[in-house]
């Protein structure tokens, strides 16, 4: 079954090539990676472009202007031409089993629609831990005020559950977490509890703040004022506390804390006999 990977990228020359050799390396081998640009400024296109040059399963989209996340993967989904869809970060790095072992997940759940996987922490070239998440719909819901816990970078689903709940081009952050609120009526999620990507977590504290109005936005349309409310006083709450980034990361060996780094810096599994 063929997998569209949709990637939009900004001025990603940093990280893009390990992201995208993450995809060209995976075990499932019939696959399409629909490289987005947004207006990007700096030798992003060049990067992609030649590794397009290397592998026809990259395909570069996009144009010189920025039109937003949102938009982006829109155009991605109108593009792709896989019976499944999936999502990446050009910042992120994905485990080579990962398409393989959701795709399986999703075969294999009849009832589901979308299904997410626990993503290996990373920042300042470090693997900090595992962030795990809920794996049934009822369990994911439960909390859905505080956000709905899946992520976004590590998504796959099917390609008309995609072009039937688009993304809201309006909202410049947290864009996921409104459609996933918005989609959860008439859907059925789950999440592997297997790491299967490296995921660099926002670090800036200014696009932290606007995701976290997006998100009281999306909470507010979707769960109304109160949850919109809870979730605000949370928010003050933890913003005044000096956060551990290992806080609510399982712990990983060394031998893992390597494999991961490498994955996230080349973006090739060192050992593809090991788990984590």
């Amino acid at each position: 079954m063929k997998i569209s990977v949709l990637m939009p990228f900004q001025d990603a020359e940093a990280t893009i090539e390990a992201a995208l050799r993450s995809l060209l390396l995976q075990s499932h081998r019939d696959l399409e990676v629909l490289a987005i640009d947004d207006g990007s400024r700096d030798s992003s296109r060049t990067r992609v472009t030649a590794l397009a040059r290397e592998d026809d399963r990259v395909r570069m989209l996009g144009d010189e202007r920025r039109r937003g996340l949102s938009a982006r993967l829109n155009e991605g989904i109108d593009a792709a031409t896989g019976e499944l869809v999936s999502r990446m970060d050009a910042d992120d790095a994905a485990h080579p089993e990962r398409l393989s072992a959701q795709a399986a997940a999703l075969a294999s759940g009849a009832s589901l629609d979308l299904i997410g996987a626990a993503v290996v922490v990373i920042r300042d070239g470090e693997a900090l831990g595992v962030r795990r998440f809920p794996r049934d719909h009822a369990s994911i819901m439960a909390s859905a005020w505080r956000g709905v816990p899946m992520a976004h970078p590590c998504l796959l689903g099917r390609a008309e559950w995609f072009r039937g709940h688009r993304y809201d081009e309006h909202l410049p952050r947290a864009q996921d977490q409104e459609l996933l609120l918005r989609a959860a009526p008439h859907s059925r999620y789950g999440n592997l509890v297997r790491p299967l990507l490296a995921y660099r977590e926002p670090t800036n504290e200014a696009a932290r703040s606007e995701s976290r109005r997006c998100r009281r936005i999306a909470v507010r349309r979707h769960r109304g004022a109160v949850a919109a409310m809870m979730l605000s006083l949370r928010d003050s709450v933890a913003s005044r506390r000096s956060r551990d980034p290992r806080r609510g990361l399982e712990p990983l060996s060394e031998t893992e804390q390597a494999a991961w780094r490498t994955l996230a810096r080349s973006g090739r599994w060192p050992d593809p006999d090991s788990q984590s």
